[in-house]
């Protein structure tokens, strides 16, 4: 009897993990979208960002999807609760590059990144992706997106109010 337990036990902690994994995926799919302006020298770009705000939908971000729409993208919005650049982003269970931007309170961004799909098998072993200071909100979009339309560090972002 003691080994069903344990084997029902496993059974229903891996029922649970899936069925939590769902629910993380589906809020993170079901994040509002809203405008976001990026200001750079050569002119201004709008793109339509998923607003990533809670915990579980920046936890899952754009993991396992395959393309991202033209000027789409996804923002990490922490609502102006700014996080220590020792907190980076990593690529685990991404399947397409993206680019990211690390955004400070003042609307500018601080670092930008291309960053490849990590194709390891742990988390652990993805490279993580951090900034060189402080940041309110981080921007992903298509890997080349940055480098396609001139953005770059101390260009300026208008971020939807939180």
């Amino acid at each position: 009897m003691k080994g069903k337990r344990i084997i029902g036990a496993g059974l229903q902690g891996t029922l649970t993990g899936v069925l939590l994994w769902s629910l993380l995926a589906g809020a993170a799919q079901a994040a509002a979208t809203d405008s976001v302006t990026i200001i750079t020298a050569h002119g201004p770009h709008k793109v339509t960002a998923e607003i990533a705000a809670t915990p579980e939908q920046r936890e899952i971000g754009l993991m396992q999807r395959t393309e991202l729409a033209d000027d789409h993208g996804m923002l990490f919005s922490y609502a102006g609760h700014e996080q220590p650049a020792e907190n980076g982003y990593w690529m685990y269970r991404t399947l397409i590059s993206l680019d990211i931007a690390f955004i400070d309170r003042d609307g500018r961004i601080t670092d930008t990144f291309r960053m490849p799909p990590c194709q390891a098998s742990n988390a652990q072993d993805c490279p993580i992706f951090r900034p060189q200071a402080p940041y309110v909100a981080a921007l992903e979009m298509a890997g080349g997106y940055f480098s396609q339309h001139h953005i770059k560090a101390g260009d300026r972002v208008v971020l939807p109010a939180d």
